[in-house]
């Protein structure tokens, strides 16, 4: 079954899953996929923004999650995804210790990706210099560039296109 609504799930939702949800909505809009993408945290502190410099490195990519509000990781967010993927182990271990989970597929990103072998998550850069939140945003990125392929087969669109803002969002806000 190919996913609808791919939640991506980090620690706080201030870097991690907030690049993934932009990126992602980015990267689908370019290929013209019809997906919807929401993040959450385990530990989120709720409703702070993104990480300046999470958003400084997507501005860069031409990816706005300036909209971007963290969200604790709450039953009806969970359900309302099609396919959970997370950042590291300890999230999807969180993720499983809710009834929610037992129907949808939760997954490393580089398991999404096609690609486990790779490594067990995308290192946290909270804390780090820009060099560590490019790191993670390009390890993203890739990552899901080859989950897209998977879906759809390698892209071929030109850059450009979505901002990455908060519009796809709202079906996938807890209700």
């Amino acid at each position: 079954m190919r996913p609808k609504r791919v939640l991506f799930v980090c620690t706080g939702n201030i870097c991690r899953s907030p690049m993934a949800e932009g990126l992602a909505r980015h990267l689908a809009r370019a290929r013209g996929l019809d997906l919807s993408f929401s993040s959450a945290g385990v530990a989120a502190p709720e409703g702070h923004p993104a990480s300046d410099l999470a958003r400084s490195v997507l501005a860069a990519r031409g990816v706005d999650i300036g909209g971007h509000h963290a969200r604790r990781l709450r039953p009806g967010i969970l359900a309302a995804a099609d396919l959970v993927v997370v950042m590291e182990e300890e999230h999807r271990l969180a993720v499983r210790e809710m009834p929610e989970a037992a129907r949808r597929p939760v997954l490393l990103l580089s398991e999404w990706a096609g690609e486990p072998h790779l490594g067990p998550g995308v290192d946290d850069p909270i804390g780090g210099d820009r060099a560590d939140y490019e790191e993670a945003a390009t390890i993203i990125e890739i990552y899901i560039q080859r989950a897209l392929d998977g879906l759809t087969g390698p892209a071929d669109a030109p850059e450009g296109g979505d901002d990455g803002s908060q519009e796809g969002r709202q079906d996938m806000d807890e209700r």
